[in-house]
């Protein structure tokens, strides 16, 4: 009851988008003034453990079972072609205007985020207003809320879904190995260096233009996807009582800073 009805009003609307896809879930019923809702049931085994995958058994069944929905997602809706310094300002200013760094946060930690945010936006003003596209992206596309069941992979927690840089859900599922588990980011940027030509070229005759963009502006794409990672995870903190989202944000930044050291 401490959620405001706009909040979950939004947050249906987007689970309501995994019902578009094949592999995604069903809203049967809702009551927004009684704040539920009601899901179709899926049965079946996480695809995430403990102890990560190795590399190859991952990348293989990334190609096989993950791109395809990628695809799926990307090419639903027309992509919106924005530039990143629009974009980012925009992202920033809703951060400022919201307040949503300002209650119970320490000092050290609320600064160390304010860093990132600062650093990310040099980094874009580096590069200059870059075209890029939008598509509908899952949110939290990861292992952790992917089910194995016998109609094959289906993808659960819809409730993030929302256009963001063609390439967000591509990193969340990488990502999520070195944050969650932490898969020695060595590794992680081996498994994206691998993965990633993939995903670009299975674009090259299906939609051209967004490969083209993917192979030109691929590290503007990553960078797009941290700092729309952070602002979504600093806008759940709002309301997200079961976890310590602080402590997945700092998380998050930390394998960001040390995965640009690497790559750099």
């Amino acid at each position: 009851n401490d959620v405001d009805i706009s909040t979950i009003t939004n947050e249906i609307g987007r689970l309501e988008k995994g019902s578009l896809f094949a592999f995604g879930h069903s809203i049967r019923r809702k009551n927004i003034d009684e704040r539920w809702h009601e899901e179709g049931y899926i049965s079946g085994s996480l695809d995430n453990s403990d102890e990560p995958r190795n590399s190859s058994d991952l990348l293989r069944k990334f190609c096989n079972e993950i791109v395809p929905y990628l695809e799926s997602m990307i090419l639903h809706q027309s992509p919106l072609k924005i530039n990143t310094l629009d974009y980012v300002n925009e992202i920033r200013n809703n951060l400022k205007t919201g307040n949503l760094l300002r209650e119970g946060i320490d000092v050290n930690h609320l600064d160390k985020i304010h860093s990132f945010i600062h650093t990310m936006g040099e980094r874009f003003q580096s590069t200059g207003n870059i075209p890029v596209f939008l598509v509908l992206s899952h949110g939290d596309f990861c292992p952790a809320n992917m089910l194995n069941t016998r109609h094959g992979l289906r993808i659960v927690d819809w409730e993030s879904t929302t256009p963001r840089s063609a390439l967000f859900d591509f990193y969340s599922y990488f990502y999520f190995r070195s944050v969650h588990q932490k898969l020695p980011l060595d590794t992680l940027n081996s498994e994206i260096n691998t993965a990633l030509p993939y995903v670009i070229s299975k674009f090259e005759s299906i939609a051209p233009e967004i490969s083209k963009s993917l192979k030109s502006s691929e590290k503007i794409y990553r960078w797009l996807y941290y700092i729309e990672r952070i602002s979504m995870l600093i806008e759940r903190k709002r309301y997200d009582t079961k976890h310590n989202i602080l402590d997945v944000i700092l998380r998050f930044i930390n394998v960001f800073d040390h995965y640009e050291e690497i790559s750099a």
